[in-house]
């Protein structure tokens, strides 16, 4: 019954109906209830019951946008991730250079300094937030609708698995608070699709024109928030030429970005790693190490990382990834994301700051994991366990994402 419904509707503009809808549940979110003091940030109403989160790191996100000299004299605390900011800060100077209208709004941050922002620059930032959620949603309906010909499976078991996976990654805690909000956290729904869609191809021959294209896309999101590195794992494990050959287009991919903040000095800028600096990530493990705190903050650090992840939905999975592995061929199937994901997991633990909206990249990799081995699950699943299932995971996402208010900052 839901299969032939679900089948009915999307089985033709699959993708772009897909994407619609994801698009349009983000409306929801509008209509929320903040904190009256929101512990980073403030919360600008546009009418009454509608408002949207300013909150510390999109308040220097406009700023950076506004006056993108701050990415290159040091001032900005995000210069290790410039590409987003700078691209939505030139289509904002071409769109004054033609004295188009614009609409600039006072707000009062934390500090009592009055900023002014740009609305024409606020609803850039959406735009790229719309962005990254369709390019997910796209890579994650083609990654199914390419394990769908792999095992053989037909329409309906497809548009049951991508109607999932969509709501899973357009109804969630990530999306709630930041689809609104500009900034760089929209990353963390592409993170996972995208290194589940490489790792498909892990072992498989592969054109030029495929593997270079996704060498450029792994610059460019380099440059735009410093976890994709982690799609450096199924790059290396494409059918593309040779092993030497891969690993020296990755390191040179990989020294561009490294070598950024050398090239900025050259040409008279100032850097200035806040992450590093500050807040000592990674670095942290050596600094314990010296002050014969090594221990301790091990201790400390994972306890904080393991706090960040909500329990309901962690044991839900959990259970679910234990029925599936039982049976072997599961296991086989998922073998390469089991690899990744434990590498994902070990990035983050290390990390030093620690936050839902970080660790919930990885739930949304283990779902993916669940549905390809659900896809090649030998037996067959009756109408009765497919409806089941819809309900409990539609009930648990709805409900998730409409009364909880998930991480504010």
């Amino acid at each position: 019954m839901i299969l032939n419904s679900l089948n009915k509707i999307f089985a033709k503009g699959t993708y772009i109906k897909m994407t619609m809808f994801a698009l349009i549940l983000q409306l929801v979110s509008l209509f929320r209830n903040y904190p009256i003091n929101h512990p980073c940030g403030r919360v600008l109403e546009i009418t009454k019951g509608v408002g949207v989160l300013i909150n510390c790191d999109s308040a220097v996100y406009m700023k950076d946008a506004q006056s993108p000299s701050r990415l290159f004299n040091g001032e900005s605390v995000y210069q290790d991730r410039p590409l987003p900011t700078l691209i939505v800060s030139l289509i904002a100077k071409m769109w004054h250079f033609f004295n188009l209208p614009d609409y600039y709004r006072d707000i009062v941050g934390n500090s009592g300094v009055v900023v002014t922002y740009s609305l024409v620059t606020y609803v850039l930032f959406l735009i790229l937030s719309a962005t990254i959620l369709s390019i997910s949603c796209w890579l994650g309906i083609k990654t199914f609708s390419f394990i769908t010909s792999k095992f053989h499976l037909n329409n309906e078991s497809f548009t049951f698995i991508a109607f999932i996976f969509t709501i899973q990654i357009s109804m969630n805690e990530l999306t709630k608070t930041f689809f609104w909000t500009p900034g760089s956290q929209m990353f963390n729904i592409l993170i996972p699709v995208y290194l589940f869609y490489l790792l498909q191809f892990a072992y498989s021959t592969v054109s030029n024109r495929f593997f270079l294209l996704n060498v450029c896309a792994f610059i460019v999101l380099l440059f735009s928030y410093a976890f994709f590195i982690l799609l450096i794992i199924p790059l290396i494990l494409l059918g593309w030429k040779n092993y030497k050959l891969r690993i020296f287009v990755l390191a040179t991919s990989v020294l561009i970005y490294v070598s950024y903040p050398i090239l900025l000095r050259l040409v008279g800028g100032t850097y200035n790693n806040f992450a590093i600096g500050y807040r000592r990530l990674y670095i942290w493990v050596i600094d314990a190490y010296f002050d014969n705190e090594f221990a301790d903050k091990i201790s400390q650090f994972l306890t904080l990382f393991l706090k960040t992840f909500p329990i309901i939905p962690i044991t839900i999975s959990l259970i679910i990834l234990i029925v599936f592995v039982n049976y072997k061929r599961n296991l086989n199937v998922v073998k390469l994301e089991f690899f990744t994901l434990l590498i994902y997991t070990l990035a983050l633990a290390f990390y030093g700051y620690y936050s839902r909206r970080l660790t919930f990249p990885i739930i949304i990799f283990v779902l993916l994991m669940i549905l390809k081995m659900y896809m090649g699950y030998p037996k067959k699943i009756s109408s009765f366990q497919v409806s089941l299932t819809f309900g409990v995971i539609t009930s648990i996402t709805l409900s998730s994402w409409l009364f909880t208010n998930g991480p504010l900052w």
